[in-house]
């Protein structure tokens, strides 16, 4: 689940969603609970949905404890149920009051608490714990009957429902945790397009600046090569499986370095080039004692910075840490070797 605080929800064999109020009002009133009954039939129809099981939303366990039909509730009955829910709340929320209570006398538990399924369905499942304390429900849960429950099924209808969602009073704000993972790659493989972008402004400006295509070129050239090697270290030389979708933003770190090295060198080539008595050699001796020392100190400390950060115990870091640091060193080894070369080749490119 993308659980929201406060949350209390298992169920695993059906497909989960939060729901909240659109203006972040309280989701108990007549309103907002019709109004979930009216999105319940939305999706309904679907071909994914499991007619044959119930659907457990708020709205209908509401009603089934008043008695009514979902879009008869009326402001006495959500009172009602309010109170019987504030006075059953303490055993749920003490640990005593089980789903075998449903089925077995438990002591110590009332009767008006196990008479009916919609007081533990409501209470462990579909409200937030802060509910039966303040009256004011911010979140609500919905539990859906799929006739395929695999990740990929639910994802299609996660985006089939999505597609048609339509409520004025109702936002759709947390998903079932079998399909989070596939949304955060589909969203990563979108939104990698900012980072194109990105990457071909920094080229732009610095054939603007450098007015050198090969210098240009040069720069994608160590920014794919970077990154790709790092790439081979991460899976073949560290052999580390999991390549979390943070990792992605490492592109950025290694765009923005290379760019601000290439930028160093090529100022130090100019201003030595321009001198009438260097050649080629002692233009490139001179630049490296200026400009090598400099780039080192900035990538090596960047990097070791990254690495540091192996040691959280929180994976994604850990993966995020070792494919940029690898990315940095990769791209120092390049601007000290590769870099060199393409300025000797702009050199003479820009004599002919």
């Amino acid at each position: 689940m993308i659980f929201v605080r406060n949350f209390s929800v298992s169920a695993p064999s059906k497909f989960h969603l939060t729901l909240a109020s659109s203006t972040g009002a309280n989701l108990y009133t007549v309103e907002a609970l019709k109004a979930m009954c009216r999105w319940v039939k939305q999706f309904k129809d679907l071909d994914s949905v499991n007619n044959d099981c119930s659907v457990h939303t708020l709205a209908g366990h509401i009603a089934s404890i008043a008695g009514v039909d979902c879009e008869d509730l009326t402001p006495e009955h959500l009172d009602s149920a309010l109170q019987l829910l504030t006075l059953c709340s303490p055993y749920i929320y003490s640990g005593n009051f089980t789903a075998s209570c449903l089925y077995i006398s438990c002591p110590g538990i009332p009767e008006y608490c196990t008479s009916m399924n919609s007081v533990f369905q409501i209470l462990t499942y579909l409200s937030d714990k802060s509910f039966t304390e303040s009256g004011n429900l911010r979140y609500a849960h919905v539990m859906i009957p799929l006739l395929d429950s695999s990740p990929e099924r639910a994802l299609e209808f996660y985006d089939e429902f999505s597609r048609d969602y339509d409520s004025a009073l109702l936002d759709l704000v947390g998903a079932d945790a079998k399909i989070i993972a596939k949304l955060q790659t589909r969203y990563t493989y979108t939104d990698l397009i900012y980072i194109y972008i990105s990457a071909a402004l920094v080229v732009t400006l610095s054939y603007l600046y450098m007015h050198s295509m090969i210098l240009a070129i040069a720069l994608v050239l160590d920014i794919v090569f970077s990154c790709g090697l790092a790439y081979f270290f991460y899976f073949i030389i560290f052999r580390l499986a999991f390549f979390p979708t943070l990792n992605f933003a490492a592109l950025l770190i290694v765009i923005s370095i290379a760019a601000d090295d290439l930028f160093l060198f090529y100022n130090i080539w100019m201003q030595h080039r321009n001198v009438e008595e260097n050649d080629v050699a002692t233009t490139l001796s001179l630049t490296f004692k200026h400009a090598a020392m400099s780039t080192f100190t900035t990538s090596f400390t960047t990097a070791s910075a990254l690495y540091v950060s192996t040691i959280s115990n929180i994976t994604i870091i850990k993966c995020f840490a070792v494919f940029s640091g690898t990315a940095i060193i990769c791209d120092l080894i390049l601007m000290v070797t590769f870099i060199p070369a393409m300025l000797i080749l702009h050199d003479k490119a820009s004599k002919c």
